[in-house]
């Protein structure tokens, strides 16, 4: 199959010497494929780690990735292996639930809640590393409890309707983005509580019905915009750029729960 497909992009290509780079580049793409498996720690001798590591070979060929070159590319594959060891560690929790890897589509929702053997939800996992200190507000959003989605994915998820997006605030308040944050909430201590800005792993269950009701009444959450000069890793890519926007809101409107 891939000498087949090697030949169509060689016969259609312009030039030989275009058709030979592509054919190196797809190649080293493969090789950094194989450098987030070890990242991650997947294991050949794991079954759904096989599983997983076959899967996204098949995506990076068929998909046409380039994850040297695109980030965006890079990004969204980093993002499939990251669901899916969520939902492996999910498995250690000890909650009369856990979380499933979708493998039937790169596109589709992310995950599945799964409650038993016949209740399988469909679910979007987003992933959070950073806090962020807004400015004072009427909802008390701050450092302590502060979650963000990318605005423009909000009324996606309200016209899908898909029914809950799970978030994972794992935060290492060891990283330098992290201390420069507390840094500026000792400077700007505005919230009335004292807050504490530590690190964990926090699984938080936001309601997307809820979401979209305060998206659209623009109520318990806050609007911020990424400066241009942090949206890199987000626009290197030929399909068009993020412009930045996000929202933030407070976990304490939503279940959550510390691993």
């Amino acid at each position: 199959m891939r000498v087949i497909i090697f030949v169509e992009k060689f016969t259609n290509s312009s030039s030989p010497f275009d058709s030979l780079d592509r054919i190196e580049n797809s190649l080293i793409s493969q090789n950094k494929l194989e450098d987030l498996f070890r990242e991650f720690n997947l294991s050949n001798y794991n079954f759904n780690d096989k599983r997983l590591m076959e899967h996204l070979k098949l995506w990076h060929e068929e998909l046409d990735f380039d994850l040297v070159n695109d980030s965006k590319h890079y990004h969204c594959v980093k993002g499939k292996i990251r669901e899916y060891v969520f939902c492996k560690e999910s498995e250690t929790w000890g909650k009369n639930f856990r979380f499933a890897f979708n493998f039937d589509s790169m596109f589709s929702h992310d995950v599945f809640l799964v409650k038993g053997l016949y209740e399988w939800i469909p679910v979007d996992y987003k992933f959070q590393g950073n806090v962020f200190w807004p400015k004072e507000n009427p909802y008390n959003i701050h450092g302590g409890n502060f979650l963000t989605l990318k605005e423009e994915q909000v009324p996606k998820m309200c016209r899908e309707k898909i029914p809950l997006v799970v978030i994972q605030r794992q935060i290492d308040m060891s990283k330098d983005y992290n201390q420069k944050v507390l840094s500026f909430a000792k400077c700007n201590p505005w919230p009335k509580e004292e807050v504490k800005m530590e690190t964990e792993n926090r699984i938080c269950f936001v309601k997307t019905e809820q979401l979209c009701q305060m998206y659209d009444l623009k109520k318990d959450l806050i609007f911020l915009e990424v400066p241009e000069s942090k949206r890199r890793k987000h626009n290197d890519t030929k399909k068009g750029k993020w412009d930045g926007r996000t929202i933030g809101f407070s976990y304490n409107l939503f279940s959550n729960f510390v691993v």
